[in-house]
């Protein structure tokens, strides 16, 4: 194992072999999220174990937008936003309406999860009933199955939030004086 890397590389291999468990493989992603060692030592197990780019990109990101991309006949992806554990959000422009909206993802293993598809349902349904400033407005739910090499992307749409996120404003400007952390929280 690399110095500083916190993945064995037998635990890559089991991640790149899709020999994780959902809940360990969950873990991995979440990990990956925030590490800033480990994709480049995946990568690099990767390519000595003979995965070419394009397969490590679907295994660690299986459902990818690509900007240019129509999804669901009216979503223009625009940029990649970010990504979790469960899946990416992309800046998109509704060709409908011609607005900028973001579009959060599920991760394509998961797209016939129903647990996952309950949980969208469940978020899209809470936040519809939410009005407030300070709370992002959801739109849409919805599935395309257009794209054949995706399979179906279940989506949500909310407003889109220009800015930094509070992880990147911590990282250059540095720790919050406690009156501004209280008054965010």
């Amino acid at each position: 194992m690399e110095e500083g890397v916190c993945l064995t590389e037998s635990g890559v291999t089991r991640f790149l072999g899709g020999g994780l468990t959902e809940t360990q493989r969950d873990f991995v992603q979440r990990h990956l999220d925030q590490c800033s060692l480990c994709p480049t030592f995946i990568g690099a197990v990767a390519r000595e174990s003979g995965m070419s780019g394009r397969a490590l990109v679907h295994e660690l990101r299986p459902q990818v937008l690509v900007p240019g991309m129509l999804i669901a006949g009216r979503y223009q992806v625009r940029r990649f936003l970010g990504s979790g554990a469960m899946g990416e959000v992309h800046e998109v422009e509704d060709m409908l309406l011609g607005s900028t909206v973001a579009m959060k993802t599920i991760n394509a293993g998961r797209s016939r999860d129903r647990a996952a598809l309950s949980r969208m349902k469940q978020e899209v349904a809470t936040a519809q009933r939410v009005t407030h400033p300070n709370v992002c407005r959801v739109f849409d739910l919805g599935i395309d199955g257009s794209h054949k090499e995706l399979g179906e992307v279940l989506f949500l749409t909310m407003e889109y939030l220009a800015g930094t996120t509070l992880a990147r404003f911590l990282d250059t400007e540095g720790p919050l004086p406690p009156a501004s952390a209280t008054q965010l929280l």
